[in-house]
C-alpha cells in the first residue's frame, strides 16, 4: 500500500502507537518540519545540552 508522506489518515494510529510505549504525542508538523527532530534541529531526542528535551520545551519551541 502506497501512502503520501504527508497522509494525515495515519495520525491518530501513530499517536496511539506513542501512548501505548508511555509517551505523549506532539504533532509538529509534516515532512517539511521533520528537520526539527534531527540531531541539528531545534527538537531533536536529546537537546542541545545532552539531556531529554521535555514536552513543555517543546511546546515552547512551537
Amino acid at each position: 500500500m502506497y501512502l503520501p508522506f504527508d497522509d494525515n489518515s495515519i495520525n491518530a494510529m501513530i499517536e496511539q502507537l506513542i501512548l501505548d510505549n508511555g509517551f505523549v504525542p506532539l504533532r509538529v508538523g509534516g515532512l517539511d518540519q521533520s528537520i526539527r527532530i534531527e540531531v541539528f534541529g531545534d527538537l531533536p531526542e536529546f537537546g542541545a545540552l545532552g539531556k531529554v528535551v521535555t514536552l513543555a520545551e517543546a511546546i515552547e519551541k512551537l
